[in-house]
């Protein structure tokens, strides 16, 4: 934060940052960073894609000012979904530069007239809708609010300490990530040697994992399995 301080000043009109960075999983803290921010005037814009899904996220707690995601990481969606967030308040002050019919407060009156954008977020919507993404979305959300997304976090995290439990005795593998309970998340990032050769071995066993920034991106969600974890554990320490 104290970074984030000396590079935020009153000449600043817009921070953006990710929630949840992708390559190692670091959470920052949202709230704090929205309270600099606000402070010198500034709006906060965070890509949320790799948080929610796996952790609670309530724009009005962190007090961010506009937050966007996909919908198929882990919200579990069709690909071509998402949405956009944007504060009610700062509405006016956002003027959408590329509408669609839905973008107009009477979207279905078709005549020539001066465009009128909708009073609701409906005015960022240019463009045709993907209205079977957005069923399949539907019912992906449905699905996480019924796990209840406390309880998803909790099993991400009890998956992640097994696999760190399980490498603790192997020297070749190092954790990148922080593990720290405000900053964490559910991706983990291991630096070993020959981290492509790695994950091309791991995949031929069966194993789906990501290489970024030098490491192993190791990132389970709420249905994995122990017995998935320990496969994991044991083709890494004989790899």
């Amino acid at each position: 934060m104290e970074d984030f301080s000396e590079a935020i000043d009153p000449r600043t009109r817009v921070v953006t940052i990710s929630y949840v960075q992708y390559a190692n999983g670091f959470r920052i803290n949202l709230e704090e960073l929205s309270k600099i921010a606000h402070e010198n005037g500034a709006c906060v814009v965070t890509d949320a894609v790799q948080a929610l899904g796996q952790m609670p996220v309530d724009v009005s707690k962190l007090g961010v000012d506009f937050l966007a995601t996909s919908g198929y990481k882990w919200l579990l969606s069709p690909i071509s979904t998402g949405f956009l967030y944007v504060r009610h308040e700062l509405f006016e002050e956002l003027w959408p530069t590329i509408v669609g019919y839905r973008s107009d407060e009477n979207s279905m009156e078709y005549s020539f007239r001066e465009f009128q954008p909708a009073h609701t977020a409906r005015r960022y919507e240019g463009g045709q809708l993907n209205f079977p993404g957005f069923a399949g979305m539907r019912e992906s959300i449905a699905l996480l609010h019924e796990v209840g997304i406390s309880s998803v976090q909790s099993r991400i995290h009890s998956l992640v300490d097994r696999m760190i439990d399980g490498l603790k005795r192997n020297t070749n593998v190092q954790v990148k990530s922080c593990l720290e309970e405000a900053f964490r998340s559910g991706i983990v990032n291991l630096v070993c040697p020959e981290p492509d050769l790695v994950a091309k071995r791991l995949l031929e066993r069966g194993i789906v994992i990501s290489v970024r920034c030098g490491g192993l991106r190791i990132s389970p969600h709420f249905y994995n399995t122990e017995g998935e974890i320990d496969k994991l554990v044991s083709e890494l320490n004989t790899i």
